[in-house]
């Protein structure tokens, strides 16, 4: 069972043995927790943003997130939000630590509770309102390679808390489970800047599929197909450059048709962003004025990537197209700051894995959209995804095209229509831009152009996604009634 994972050795020792005054958390570490099954999904990384000294109270200020919410009219994002371990912690002489939420938001029917670091075997106090708190156990855990102390408390309300010695809190309600410490170094880390490209050595081929559309009266749609391989690699303090043989190749169709070849060593350079360094659900600003959305809001997400590793993914929302209030909003009981994203408009959404790197670039607008994606990568003889051969550049042998239907209208009420020339069975997924799976189902394509009833979305932007004889093709609409 999951609440064993962690559980390697414990025992019962008598009182005495453990007389410490143990932190659940600490001033200069980022503690991060796991709700993962396989328990190595990094969910939540608390810290301490920052602290002070009032009179004889200590007051610790802890990091918050930005959480998804919706409300029946759209999606919207609320930040400023709590983690389980609320927004302060006030710690008092007497031993008492208060943890409490400045917005009075419940979170698991509390607003604010006390944990007793040093209360022995036994001891009870009031936890919360009408709510207590008991010492049941006492022993040693295994933590990370090393044996460490550890309490039990459990809470009338149901709630078990297992807090150690050396690492603070590291098991709340089998819920949250520490499987990380950053500052010392130990487990699971938030995945950063060098961690993405690790892995990336002289010899690995890497291949990339760039596309592009816009109409000016008429659509264009080009598909440039690039295999890099890789001949050196410099690290530098903010920045990789990475020295490779480069062939592409060109194909523009929808009007016309125009095939070029071009091959030749090129730098390519990796920079450190606030889109490499960040962590699971926090919000940040965002300006680079050499991107088409040159400045607006990233919220930044981990989830687990196909090919292995995690993945680290950040959508960011223009900061024009969006309402971003900095009062109280109130949403079924809920107090919090909104953040509202755009119904339609600009978007971008870039994603890397802490195994191959850059992975994907989505950049969409009204009427024009670009996305990069890795499509294959070889390192050390194996090989994922797909790898395009040298007779692709040669002119021997044609690309699949990874955007082979046309969606329109966009923007669209009632329906959608679908312009392929495949044919047989398609199945289809519709996601929202948060990457959720909003809809999906199967069709079977003759002659006509498959249609889809979009009615019942909310207004905003989609991405559908096409399965169908091994070939995976995306592209995005725009719902607005």
């Amino acid at each position: 069972m999951k609440k064993n994972l962690l559980f390697i050795l414990m025992l019962t020792f008598s009182i005495g043995l453990f007389a410490q005054d143990w932190a659940p958390i600490n001033t200069s570490e980022r503690f991060c927790y796991s709700s993962d099954d396989t328990l190595d999904m990094i969910n939540n990384v608390l810290w301490v943003e920052s602290f002070e000294q009032v009179d004889d109270i200590q007051a610790y200020y802890l990091n918050k997130i930005t959480i998804p919410f919706e409300n029946g009219e759209g999606s919207l994002f609320l930040y400023n939000q709590p983690q389980f371990l609320l927004d302060d912690i006030w710690v008092y002489p007497d031993g008492n630590w208060v943890f409490q939420d400045t917005f009075f938001l419940p979170i698991e029917e509390l607003e604010s509770y006390t944990l007793k670091p040093g209360a022995s075997l036994s001891t009870t106090w009031d936890f919360a309102t009408n709510i207590t708190a008991t010492i049941t156990e006492i022993g040693v855990m295994d933590l990370f390679g090393e044996e460490d102390s550890i309490k039990t408390i459990s809470v009338s309300n149901g709630l078990e808390i297992v807090l150690s010695k050396e690492h603070g809190i590291v098991n709340w309600n089998n819920e949250y489970q520490l499987i990380g410490i950053e500052g010392r170094d130990l487990g699971f880390q938030v995945p950063n800047f060098e961690d993405m490209y690790a892995d990336i050595s002289e010899g690995d081929v890497v291949c990339v599929n760039r596309t592009r559309a816009w109409a000016d009266g008429e659509v264009h749609n080009i598909q440039i197909s690039e295999r890099i391989e890789i001949e050196s690699i410099t690290w530098y303090e903010d920045s990789l450059e990475i020295y490779a043989y480069v062939r592409s190749k060109y194909l523009e169709w929808n009007p016309g048709y125009s095939l070029e070849f071009t091959e030749g060593y090129r730098t390519i350079t990796k920079y450190r962003t606030s889109f490499t360094d960040a962590y699971p659900n926090e919000l940040l600003y965002f300006e680079d004025y050499s991107l088409t959305i040159s400045e607006g809001f990233l919220i930044s997400k981990l989830s687990h990537h196909k090919w292995g590793g995690l993945m680290k993914s950040q959508v960011l929302f223009e900061a024009e197209s969006m309402g971003v209030s900095s009062s109280l909003y109130q949403c079924e009981g809920l107090y919090s700051y909104e953040l509202c994203p755009i119904d339609y408009g600009d978007f971008l959404k870039v994603e890397h894995s802490t195994k191959y790197g850059f992975l994907e670039l989505l950049n969409w607008g009204f009427e024009w959209s670009a996305e990069v994606e890795l499509t294959g990568y070889l390192h050390d003889g194996d090989t994922l995804g797909y790898i395009y051969p040298l007779d692709v550049f040669l002119g021997q042998q044609e690309l699949a095209s990874s955007n082979n239907f046309q969606i329109y209208p966009s923007p669209a009420k009632e329906s959608i229509k679908i312009q392929t020339h495949e044919t047989g069975e398609i199945n289809y997924h519709i996601f929202n831009i948060s990457g959720q799976l909003i809809m999906e189902g199967r069709m079977e394509k003759s002659f006509e152009d498959l249609e889809i009833d979009i009615s019942e979305l909310q207004n905003g932007i989609y991405i559908l996604q096409f399965d169908h004889d091994h070939q995976v093709s995306r592209s995005k609409f725009i719902k607005q009634k």
